[in-house]
């Protein structure tokens, strides 16, 4: 089960995350569906957590140099979350 992430000070949270460039050298946050996803884009894995939507989110709204959060790069289905709709999307209930 997923577990909100605890914010340590603003804009700062109590886990590390992986940021990647995109092909335009912006910056991004991976994040994946299933460990499946993930193996498929690290082959020899990493550390990972599970997090809600919301707590990704939310932390990636704090990180100015992250430009959209990658949905299961290098396997399908993926897609990409950009920067302007981090806010509307934590607007939803």
């Amino acid at each position: 089960m997923s577990e909100p992430v605890k914010e340590i000070q603003v804009d700062c949270y109590d886990i590390p995350v992986i940021c990647v460039r995109t092909e335009l050298g912006e910056g991004a946050i991976p994040a994946f569906a299933a460990t499946s996803h993930l193996f498929k884009w690290k082959p020899q894995g990493c550390l990972y957590t599970s997090l809600t939507g919301r707590s990704l989110l939310s932390m990636a709204i704090g990180m100015e140099a992250i430009s959209e959060i990658l949905i299961n790069p290098n396997d399908v289905p993926r897609g990409r979350i950009p920067r302007a709709d981090f806010k509307r999307m934590l607007a939803l209930e």
